[in-house]
């Protein structure tokens, strides 16, 4: 899953949990790679970021400069400089949206007793909130 409790991909990596900002890391290389290679599987979260891959490769080494190892990073580095002047460098249309208030009820509902220390609403039943549920 990729995590997206703010906007600021540097505030999001800067408040997960050890165990879930791997897993967001990992999974952002993984769907990056994926985009790139004309490979990604057809369901909401790849349709949030095609298009976006710039973003999300901000996303992905906001998260591993966290975790201190930034070599994921470079074979997703190969991929897109072919690519370069054909990015969209503009940020997604749902940054800001309630797709973050939806990623902060769900890590609240995972972990609770990390994630109450950031003062979030408390947690809800409502399904997590995907901006693009098609191509």
């Amino acid at each position: 899953m990729i995590y997206l409790p703010y906007a600021d991909y540097t505030s999001t990596a800067a408040c997960l949990a050890p165990e879930d900002l791997l897993e967001h890391a990992e999974h952002s290389v993984k769907l990056l790679k994926a985009l790139c290679q004309g490979k990604a599987p057809a369901d909401p979260l790849t349709y949030m970021w095609q298009g976006y891959e710039w973003s999300l490769f901000k996303c992905a080494s906001a998260a591993y400069q966290r975790l201190g190892n930034e070599r994921p990073l470079l074979e997703v580095c190969k991929l897109l400089s072919p690519r370069i002047f054909s990015l969209n460098l503009a940020a997604p249309p749902w940054l800001y949206t309630k797709v973050h208030v939806s990623h902060r009820n769900l890590l609240l509902q995972l972990r609770q007793p990390h994630y109450q220390q950031f003062d979030w609403a408390s947690v809800t039943n409502e399904p997590l909130f995907w901006p693009k549920l098609q191509p």
